[in-house]
């Protein structure tokens, strides 16, 4: 589903290349669910809007719409943009060696 060069942008991840570090990522494990709340496409390009649920390594629970800009490229998705609150998600994640 995702091409071999998939980019992924966003003001926590700055810039992840590439399937393998995408599916990679830490940020995964905290995932506990999500739900797609609107979804708008055209042509090679969409618009998704997704509420996550995570909780901390810690144990403390966040959840938070995410916007999602997709582009698909020879049918597989070649890069996701997202924007989030990062002053909540800042406060659910500090800066702490403790995480």
């Amino acid at each position: 589903m995702l091409s071999e060069n998939f980019l992924l942008t966003g003001a926590v991840a700055g810039e992840i290349r590439g399937k393998d570090a995408y599916v990679n990522l830490g940020f995964w494990k905290l995932v506990k669910g999500l739900r797609v709340k609107e979804m708008i496409v055209d042509s090679e390009r969409a618009f998704v809007l997704v509420n996550y649920d995570l909780v901390s390594p810690k144990g403390t629970p966040f959840s938070s719409d995410v916007a999602e800009f997709w582009k698909v490229k020879n049918g597989k998705v070649d890069s996701i943009a997202i924007y989030f609150d990062t002053a909540a998600f800042n406060r659910f994640w500090p800066n702490d060696p403790a995480y």
